[in-house]
């Protein structure tokens, strides 16, 4: 074994940090990974990123992300950090891996020291007990849950409103989003004036749309983040093994898609739901159902969203939906001023892999 080396990871690294990542696969009796055309998409979608990468030789073996985000927290700017993407070699994780990669953390702390931030967050899955430990560890608490809920695509909806795709930069648009969304915890200062930020409509994978009929309107964006990054799947539990024969036998039946060892999930998210006026609700319903064609349409199979606990739409998404997930958001203040709870929050579609 050479001499493990930590340093700032380069765009160069895109091709090292990929292999890692299926080296990594998440879960247990469902082992899933990403797969990403360019391992930086996401740390690209904030325009900033401090990526630390730990080396073994010409191999990478671990890595630890992280982003500087202004954000709003109790109607005041902030400066936020956002960790993600912290994964180690299986071959490593007993070994020299995890003490490199409390260095990397250390590191990380330090840059956030650097850039003046007055926190730090991350998402943990409720059900990753290590991570959890880890988190509270590192003075980490509990601030507030996301619900990351998905819908299974596989049949057409009944769309009676047939949408609007406008413009981000429609003023009416802005105003219902800012009216939904305006005083929560976690919303970009770039959002401010802007419905989407400038980095995510470089991308051109965000479309808007709005139905409007009389005094009521509805609007939400899609993310189609499927032509940027897919799901692999490596391990599925027996009974959905099952469950897709039975479903893939059954062809003139129309059943949710339960991929194979080895197959790929595609999905768009949508995200930033309002909807205003007595028919508010039933125009976004549609709108929803709209988005299930959209995405069929388009060769994918699940509508995914996600939700602050008490968001008023999760209850009306969660009824199509079949998948749920459900996060911990991992909180540390570095500045004494900092609220204990970041509940309402707004669950920014970047920080969704």
């Amino acid at each position: 074994m050479a001499k493990l080396i930590l340093r700032e990871a380069t765009f160069d690294d895109s091709k090292k940090l990929k292999i890692l990542e299926e080296e990594c696969p998440q879960g247990t009796t469902l082992k899933i990974l990403s797969e990403r055309d360019d391992y930086f998409f996401r740390s690209k979608l904030y325009g900033n990123h401090y990526t630390l990468v730990a080396v073994d030789g010409e191999k990478i073996i671990g890595v630890l992300a992280a982003v500087r985000k202004s954000v709003f927290i109790k109607d005041k700017k902030a400066l936020g950090v956002f960790l993600y993407d912290l994964r180690i070699h299986p071959s490593y994780r007993r070994t020299l891996g995890g003490r490199i990669m409390l260095r990397a953390w250390k590191m990380v702390e330090k840059w956030s020291d650097k850039i003046g931030a007055d926190f730090s967050y991350g998402y943990v899955k409720s059900d990753n007990l290590i991570m959890r430990g880890f988190f509270k560890r590192k003075s980490y608490t509990g601030a507030g849950y996301l619900i990351v809920k998905g819908r299974p695509v596989f049949r057409k909806k009944a769309a009676k409103y047939n949408p609007e795709k406008i413009s981000c930069d429609d003023k009416s648009l802005f105003m219902n989003f800012k009216q939904e969304y305006g005083t929560k915890n976690l919303l970009p200062a770039a959002m401010e004036n802007s419905y989407l930020t400038p980095e995510m409509k470089e991308t051109e994978l965000y479309d808007c749309y709005t139905i409007t009929d009389g005094s009521s309107s509805a609007s939400a964006c899609i993310f189609r983040i499927s032509e940027a990054i897919r799901t692999k799947v490596i391990k599925i539990p027996i009974y959905y093994s099952l469950a897709g024969i039975i479903s893939r036998s059954l062809k003139k039946i129309p059943l949710p898609v339960i991929p194979e060892t080895g197959g790929i999930l595609k999905y768009y998210h949508c995200f930033n739901h309002t909807a205003q006026g007595p028919n508010g609700i039933e125009l976004w319903k549609n709108l929803m159902n709209y988005f299930n064609n959209l995405v069929l349409e388009n060769g994918n199979t699940v509508l995914t969203s996600s939700f602050d606990k008490e968001d008023k739409f999760l209850k009306e998404f969660s009824k199509r939906s079949i998948s749920s997930i459900k996060y911990i958001i991992g909180y540390k203040k570095l500045n004494p001023e900092m609220p204990d709870n970041l509940s309402p929050f707004y669950p920014d579609p970047r920080d969704m892999d």
